[in-house]
């Protein structure tokens, strides 16, 4: 597994900030990333510009914020040449919980008349499945929703899945909700960020998994033959010491979101970062490290 690259293709990354990867080297060139002083800087709204601009149908109205971010960077990334028999998989950590969220509001609070329309948007794959209906496309859908574990699932399926030599689309994003204010400890920050893009594994550049360490020293010492380190934003001040200038974090564009190690694992090759970068992503089981060459 250690000898093979498997390569990120067609990436749309999208937010309330980033429309483009132009956007996001911006970001990246001025700071943002690199520097923990100006996270609260970038304000991520769930607003995506021209978000019902590419939908062919009224249905735009009644789907989700999650369902529209997955809409747009499936459609301005790898779903224009979507293949019939390429498996496609959506990662979010709440799934439609904004949704739920609403329903409950309007049943319990508002004793709200509720519009059938809205109970599809509850379905975990729906937001996938939007997609392919719309666009008539029968591919193969799954939604792996595992709450605050959703990025260490990201990370195990990953390096599983490019042991088989077929592409697959890679999908994340998640939505806020107010059910976070019941959190009896700090509110989790969620940000609507999204991201699409498709998997060739065995290839000679892109990404490849090295395994997975126990203590940060030992990954401390991998850092010398890199160009620039991202990890999570929880351990990104372990490592900030260490390198301080190859750091940097998707944390501003994604919060605590759940599905963040998909984005992370897309950033070297989105900043087109020549040569060698180092991928980390902290779990209860330890530190799981990428190498990306580019």
């Amino acid at each position: 597994m250690k000898n093979k690259y498997s390569q990120l293709t067609e990436i749309s990354l999208l937010n309330s900030a980033i429309a483009n990867a132009g956007d996001l080297k911006k970001i990246f060139e001025d700071g943002y990333l690199s520097d923990k002083s100006k996270w609260g800087d970038i304000e991520i709204t769930p607003d995506i510009q021209g978000a019902f601009d590419c939908i062919p149908s009224r249905i735009k109205y009644s789907m989700s914020k999650l369902s529209l971010g997955v809409y747009n960077v499936l459609d301005k990334g790898p779903g224009k040449t979507l293949r019939e028999d390429e498996e496609v998989y959506l990662f979010t950590g709440f799934a439609e919980i904004y949704t739920v969220n609403q329903i409950g509001n309007l049943i319990m609070i508002e004793d709200y008349s509720i519009n059938p329309a809205i109970f599809p948007n509850s379905v975990n794959h729906i937001s996938l499945s939007y997609y392919t209906i719309l666009n008539k496309k029968p591919n193969y859908l799954a939604a792996i929703t595992d709450g605050l574990d959703t990025g260490k699932s990201f990370i195990n399926y990953f390096k599983r899945r490019i042991c088989l030599p077929e592409s697959f689309v890679v999908c994340a994003g998640e939505e806020d909700s107010g059910f976070f204010l019941f959190e009896s400890g700090d509110r989790l920050k969620i940000k609507h960020t999204y991201i699409a893009y498709r998997v060739n594994p065995d290839t000679e550049t892109g990404v490849r998994y090295l395994g997975c360490y126990k203590n940060a020293d030992d990954v401390v010492k991998l850092f010398a033959g890199y160009e620039a380190i991202f990890t999570d934003g929880g351990s990104f001040g372990e490592f900030k010491g260490s390198c301080i200038d190859k750091v940097h974090s998707e944390y501003p564009l994604c919060g605590d979101n759940p599905s963040a190690p998909a984005v992370r694992m897309a950033l070297p090759t989105l900043l087109d970062i020549k040569g060698l970068s180092l991928i980390i992503n902290k779990s209860s089981t330890g530190y799981d490290i990428y190498e990306s060459l580019n």
